[in-house]
């Protein structure tokens, strides 16, 4: 956005050079560069005042202008059919190089002589109007500087590069706002003399908002009787100073009053609206509309338009139509002022590809109360530049009131945030300047109500920065000793989860981050029956949805690597997923898992070992390092069954479902995937192991007396489930079985095919004596006596 000083200094005393003006609004925040005067160092270009014109004799468009450059009278031809005697303009002697390059030289045009060149504005780069020559100020002496001219009555001009969180400062009223706050000058808002006339606004206009979501205000004025013409020099000069081009005095003013509030204000030719009625809607799909740049424009559902009783008249915070523009014959004007929904705004502009000064500032959030300070404003000034009768009253439909925050600021906490000490008198004229109503006053808090304007101040935490922002970073000294603000307690969930990722790559997986905005295909994903969120407004549809599962991110870098010729992977990730809740379109249920995926070796080829193929004993191996690690219990597996899977596991640890694990069935990883590989996963909740997760720490004494070792070999059908075997085992072993463990399985000769040989090695200790042997054949032979009659096991 650019400003104007000379337009600035309405609104507040600026006691800073221009460079220091620069230096100091970037302080506050609003990075600002100068912008160069364009006839800087043009010494020959200076101010003339005509004094006599005539017709040139050969040529019938142009006239011999006598123009006295403030020490003699020099003789100009000039083509501008504005040209007029008792003019002050801008003249070019020769030797002059005008911006752009163009030497001026003395010359002769039509035989007769010319000692220089009056110029339009866009000669001199000041703007790019090229309609006439540039008429000055009559008050202007002849023979100064042009580069003077410029600085003493346009001023100089700023860029001001914002950041979106600072909508108040798209105007020269918030910029003002701001340098009060620094200065504690008075800050001088416009006064607003209002000549209503006895006819009534709403008996001419009519207004009915159909979306609350997109408008939820909307205001509107009627000024009868204006004469639409050029802008007075005032008005011209001063918006072309921010780099707006004059249109007519009635588009010029609905600049100048956003320019200088904020608020963007819509101009209709009133005798151009159907119905005398306005309608707020959404637009139809594939609706076609002509917008005041000549181009026609298909609409989406998603867009918000401005129509009468039988057409749309103008696309809602965006831009006007040309079928209710204002023109040389309009006489009545509809003056539109509105708080519009950024993202709305933002929606449409983006579908269209078309950024207007108006959406630039909609988009960011425009003030919701400076509605009707904008519309009187520019009512005001329509009547005494353009003539008109302001017609009683205003239109004002708030249908959807928009709340601003109290937030309560604990000096105590500015102090420790900023590591200085505030005055607290200081503190709370700054939240005064910027706008703020002080609700309530202590010696320990401030609560203020923050003002329409800024939405970006929600929390205490906003305001601290306001008060380093206003003050200076650059003054507060440095601490003499490093101080350390601590939070009260340590996020334990945070700790868990970073242990979770430090174990992983100890047992050598590596960590995986995949985004968490999907495809539909990846959001459905069929190990589970989840209803996905989809993105009111997605980037593509490749990022249109939430995810409910890690396992398709997990999948699709598997196949970025296999292409690549990896094929050895061990993977995991933590992250959150989203589930939609069954009523509702957008309300969702967030988890966080965690997931690992496996193919091909899990260690690197050596001399002195073999490779080992992932499987799913791997997985389940490392499952129960963590519950162990994690003091979690132990851990329950049933086999399930699912069509993607041609092996799955179900976890469970005190009665809950921990996770799934289990190998992908070769036929979907070949249609779906599109791969060729072996691959294990495993996908489970870390909310849920963070609850059953033991923190302390236990040690126990080294056992005082020996152990005794059992093995159990025993003949049992294929099917029979491992953990089944072992429930009976620790059933009737009692408490003195120390260890459980699995060390082999055979399937081969002299057993049958449906059969299985399975052994197992069973430690008993007690830690008060030594047990005897025939405690412990006792024990075995209720084991063997169970294992026959529970499962049909017969011993080898």
């Amino acid at each position: 956005m650019i400003i104007n000083r000379n337009w600035l200094e309405k609104y507040i005393d600026i006691p800073f050079s221009d460079t220091d003006l620069e230096e100091h609004l970037t302080y506050l925040g609003l990075e600002t560069v100068m912008l160069k005067n364009p006839v800087a160092g043009l010494d020959k270009l200076i101010v003339g005042e005509i004094k006599q014109v005539e017709k040139h004799p050969e040529a019938d468009k142009l006239t011999i202008c006598q123009v006295f450059d403030g020490t003699e009278i020099k003789q100009i031809i000039c083509g501008a059919d504005n040209v007029a005697v008792g003019q002050k303009v801008p003249v070019a002697l020769p030797g002059c190089e005008l911006p752009g390059g163009f030497k001026i030289k003395r010359s002769k045009i039509r035989g007769v002589e010319s000692l220089g060149m009056i110029c339009a504005e866009d000669e001199i780069g000041l703007s790019d109007n090229h309609e006439g020559i540039m008429v000055l100020q009559e008050n202007t002496q002849p023979g100064i500087t042009m580069e003077n001219y410029i600085n003493s009555t346009i001023g100089a001009s700023f860029e001001v590069d914002l950041t979106p969180n600072r909508p108040d400062c798209n105007s020269h009223i918030g910029i003002a706002r701001d340098v009060s706050a620094l200065t504690d000058g008075e800050l001088r808002i416009p006064e607003i003399l209002l000549k209503e006339s006895e006819e009534r606004t709403e008996d001419h206009i009519s207004v009915d908002i159909l979306d609350e979501i997109g408008c939820p205000r909307y205001a509107a004025r009627l000024v009868k009787g204006v004469k639409v013409g050029p802008s007075p020099k005032w008005l011209a000069d001063t918006i072309s100073s921010v780099g707006l081009r004059p249109i007519n005095n009635i588009v010029d003013l609905s600049n100048f009053v956003l320019m200088e509030t904020g608020q963007p204000l819509h101009t209709f030719d009133y005798n151009k609206v159907a119905g005398k009625k306005i309608i707020v809607r959404k637009a139809k799909a594939n609706e076609k509309v002509t917008t005041l740049d000549s181009e026609v424009r298909t609409l989406t559902e998603d867009i918000l338009l401005i129509c009468d009783a039988e057409k749309p008249v103008a696309i809602a915070g965006i831009m006007g139509l040309e079928n209710s523009e204002i023109s040389k014959e309009t006489s009545d004007v509809l003056i539109e002022g509105a708080y519009f929904d950024p993202a709305t705004i933002r929606k449409g502009s983006k579908t269209l590809a078309l950024q207007t000064d108006a959406s630039y500032r909609f988009e960011r959030g425009a003030d919701p109360v400076n509605v009707l300070f904008a519309i009187d404003r520019i009512a005001s000034l329509i009547q005494q530049v353009a003539g008109g009768i302001i017609c009683k009253n205003r239109i004002d439909r708030y249908v959807r009131e928009i709340e601003f925050p109290e937030v309560t600021v604990r000096f105590k906490r500015i102090n420790k945030i900023i590591g200085y000490d505030f005055d607290k008198k200081w503190v709370v004229n700054k939240f005064q300047r910027l706008g703020c109503e002080i609700l309530e006053k202590t010696d320990e808090e401030v609560t203020v109500k923050t003002p329409s304007w800024r939405p970006d101040l929600e929390r205490e935490i906003d305001y601290i920065e306001e008060v380093v922002r206003i003050f200076g970073m650059e003054k507060i000294p440095e601490p003499k000793s490093l101080s350390i603000i601590l939070n009260d307690e340590p996020n334990k969930k945070h700790m868990f989860i970073e242990k979770m990722r430090t174990d992983l790559c100890g047992f050598g997986l590596n960590e995986n981050y995949n985004n968490t905005l999907v495809s539909q295909d990846m959001a459905k994903f069929e190990l589970y029956d989840r209803p996905a969120i989809e993105l009111a407004n997605p980037l593509s549809r490749e990022l249109a949805f939430l995810r409910t599962s890690l396992i398709p991110g997990l999948l699709n870098t598997a196949k970025l690597n296999f292409n690549r010729g990896n094929f050895d992977l061990k993977l995991f990730e933590i992250g959150n997923i989203q589930v939609r809740e069954e009523k509702s379109q957008t309300k969702a249920r967030e988890t966080m898992n965690f997931a690992v995926l496996m193919t091909g070796n899990t260690e690197i080829i050596n001399w002195s070992y073999r490779q080992r193929e992932a499987n799913l004993y791997y997985l389940k191996g490392l499952l129960e390092q963590i519950a162990e690690d994690y003091r979690i219990g132990e851990l329950s597996f049933e086999k399930i069954e699912n069509e993607i899977f041609s092996k799955l596991v179900r976890v469970t640890a005190k009665g809950q479902d921990l996770c799934l694990l289990g190998e992908l069935h070769p036929l979907y990883l070949n249609k779906k995937q599109g791969i060729d590989k072996n691959i294990w996963i495993l996908e489970g909740n870390v909310d849920l192991l963070f609850e059953l997760f033991d923190p302390e720490i236990r040690y126990n004494s080294l056992p005082k007396y020996p152990a005794t070792q059992r093995d159990v070999s025993i003949v049992v059908d294929r099917s029979l489930q491992i953990g089944d075997i072992e429930k009976v085992i620790r059933e009737k072993a009692g408490k003195n079985l120390a260890d459980f463990i699995f060390y082999d399985e055979y399937k081969g000769e002299n057993i049958e095919k449906s059969k299985r040989s399975l052994t197992f090695n069973l430690v008993f200790q007690n830690n008060e004596r030594t047990l005897l042997d025939s405690e412990i054949d006792k024990v075995m032979i209720k084991i063997h006596t169970a294992l026959h009659k529970e499962l049909n096991a017969e011993l080898r």
